[in-house]
């Protein structure tokens, strides 16, 4: 993955023809910005997450109170997992994406940008990166669903 300080994504650049260009545009680095505030705030939210999950697995494991088997667990989980990805087929992968952005994102900042346009979107790959992102979320969320199982089972 490539890593690009503000300030070089700011630093103008001079052109063989003598312009002056920066390596991002403004929106991009805005934009960059934004998803950078959106994994801060997400990380803080998942430590929280994870917190609770470990706490109410050793309750359950203090109060003695019975967890389904793991293979069912694991049913639930696929089944849900299947129903989502359904609906997104359904509904369209694209929309969805562009439904999030316009929840996420202010409206007064642009998060869309055209190949053509856009350093920033050459660079990452988008959309080809937001697949590996996902089977990290969908591995980190498993990895702790499974801590958690575990914690809980009584001895």
């Amino acid at each position: 993955m490539l890593f690009i300080s503000k300030a070089a994504a700011c630093q103008p650049y001079n052109m063989p023809d003598g312009k002056k260009e920066t390596l991002l545009t403004k929106h991009e680095v805005i934009h960059l910005q934004d998803v950078a505030d959106l994994i801060s705030s997400t990380g803080r939210l998942m430590k929280v997450i994870a917190a609770a999950f470990i706490f109410s697995s050793l309750l359950m494991r203090y109060q003695q109170i019975a967890i389904s088997p793991l293979g069912r667990q694991s049913l639930y989980a696929g089944g849900l997992g299947t129903i989502l990805l359904i609906l997104c087929l359904i509904v369209g992968i694209e929309n969805v994406f562009y439904g999030l952005h316009t929840m996420i994102f202010p409206d007064d900042q642009q998060w869309f940008f055209y190949y053509e346009d856009s350093l920033m979107s050459t660079l990452m790959q988008a959309p080809n990166i937001f697949l590996p992102i996902s089977i990290v979320w969908i591995m980190g969320t498993w990895i702790l669903w499974s801590i958690a199982v575990v914690i809980g089972r009584r001895v």
